[in-house]
């Protein structure tokens, strides 16, 4: 579990408050949901840090990334987040997360909305990004939430798109609403207030002109800012700013990064590859000692980090600077991609966060490095009935690969038998007996032993999960197999 994933974000020191956002957040307290909705760099996640500061209100905050896109991943999250509205619940929920028949009975969430019940004061739960949720059962379960959510309770979901929820109910009767990109468009007013928090006093034709240029939006803002204070202040870059359509990422290509010095522009283009930044990781990356001193000139006033941690030491990179960053260090150095990765890979594996690892290695094109971490991993995430992060890393593997090693043939196996697919769940099985028999340690009497004993509990699961009984094995042998305990699958070998 990672700390800063379930703590809010830190703000940024040149935050100014916006009083009409307020005043509308102020409603989240009279609905069960709040939507904030709007494409990156609108300013969504400040806009409700900054009305919670204000409210005064306790607080459960869940970051949502991609690798979130598994039912156990995401409520242990929430649950966790949610100890310090009800302190204990990821202990009551946690022996939910080993079966999947309770989960699909949403008995994590019975519990959740069991024990905050008995809160007696109003309280939050925001998710933010929670466009990168796509998995349907999380989805559903979100709504199921909503749908008996405890009196004092209240969300917020911040996303570039509404989730696919089951909303409509809820906003005849009131029970939510929404704030778009409409409204988070900044005002004259507020960029006026927005620059002046920065040191720069604008006339009114160059509010309008800025205006016209930004459209209002939070990420162009910024980036007007850094172009002025690389300018030295004053009107001229504002002056420079003629045409309101163009691009984002060739203005911050133009008056941001080319003004950076070699040193700069090269560490921000080998971190891009990274989904969270700290001082220790970005040195392993660039193979430098200079992380930290990069980290703090990037962050200072720039808007393009956003802080993880009250402490800002970690921090990730505003996705549309990130997609910038990416698209010139693969334009410009394709071939050094494929080494960031894996030197974030071993940074990652030396720390013990082995799914970054694998997700590092693959994005590398690792795979044979990559499929031994996958290995290795099976039997624990098997322990905790989590296919889909298998799955998800598998399915990204070279044919080659996948299809050639017993190990994964018997996930698969599993997988199919456990989602009552028999007929895929009985070919794997045989592509396993198969992969058995070639084995580059088939003549080993330790991995014959191994493997047969494998073999035969896995096709015992799926006769009884079919309720095939009459055709089990002999129940002695059964027995026997089952005795053996075999190792790990990471251990078996010759």
């Amino acid at each position: 579990m990672i700390g800063t994933k379930y703590s809010k974000p830190g703000i940024n020191q040149y935050l100014i408050s916006r009083r009409r956002l307020h005043q509308r957040l102020d409603n989240s307290l009279i609905c069960k949901l709040t939507l904030v909705t709007a494409p990156a760099g609108y300013g969504k996640t400040t806009a409700v840090l900054d009305w919670l500061e204000k409210c005064g209100l306790s607080a459960a905050w869940v970051s949502v990334d991609s690798y979130d896109n598994n039912p156990v991943v995401f409520w242990r999250y929430v649950c966790t987040a949610l100890d310090g509205i009800s302190d204990g619940l990821s202990k009551d929920t946690e022996y939910v997360f080993s079966s999947l028949e309770l989960l699909k009975a949403n008995i994590h969430i019975n519990i959740l909305i069991d024990r905050l019940s008995g809160v007696q004061s109003d309280f939050l739960l925001v998710l933010d990004d929670l466009h990168l949720i796509t998995d349907s059962s999380i989805l559903q379960g979100l709504s199921y939430l909503i749908d008996y959510l405890p009196a004092k309770m209240h969300l917020i979901f911040i996303s570039r798109m509404g989730p696919e929820l089951e909303l409509a109910r809820h906003r005849i009767k009131w029970q939510a609403q929404g704030l778009e990109e409409k409204d988070l468009r900044f005002g004259k007013e507020e960029i006026f207030l927005f620059y002046q928090a920065r040191g720069y006093t604008l006339e009114n034709d160059d509010v309008k002109k800025v205006e016209t240029y930004t459209e209002g939006w939070a990420a162009a803002l910024v980036a007007v800012a850094m172009s002025m204070e690389d300018a030295g202040g004053g009107n001229d870059v504002i002056a420079s700013l003629t045409r309101s359509s163009r691009d984002i990422e060739q203005y911050l290509l133009d008056e941001v990064i080319s003004t950076w010095p070699p040193e700069k522009r090269a560490f921000a283009m080998k971190t891009c590859i990274l989904d969270m930044l700290s001082e220790a990781l970005c040195n392993a990356v660039t193979e430098e000692d200079n992380g930290r001193r990069m980290l703090n000139e990037i962050n200072e006033g720039s808007g393009f980090l956003i802080t993880l941690d009250e402490q800002n030491r970690e921090y990730k990179y505003h996705p549309l600077f990130k997609s910038l960053l990416y698209r010139l260090l693969s334009e410009t150095v394709p071939e050094e991609i494929a080494d960031l990765h894996i030197k974030a890979a071993r940074w990652f594996r030396e720390h013990g966060f082995m799914p970054d690892a694998i997700e590092h290695l693959l994005r590398g094109g690792s795979y044979r490095e990559a499929l031994e971490m996958i290995e290795h991993r099976i039997d624990h995430l098997i322990n905790r009935n989590d296919f889909g992060m298998l799955l998800s890393w598998i399915e990204r593997l070279p044919v080659e690969f996948k299809d050639n090693s017993f190990k994964i043939a018997v996930i698969y196996a599993l997988y199919y038998a456990e989602t009552g697919r028999y007929d895929l769940s009985r070919q794997w099985i045989k592509r396993m007996k198969t992969l058995k028999d070639d084995n580059q340690y088939a003549s080993s009497p330790g991995w014959n032993s191994y493997s047969r004993t494998v073999c035969t509990l896995v096709e015992v699961n799926l006769l009884i999960r079919e309720g095939n009984v009459e055709y089990l094995p002999h129940r002695e042998y059964i027995q026997q197999a089952g005795s053996k305990k075999p190792r790990p699958m990471c251990e078996a070998g010759p």
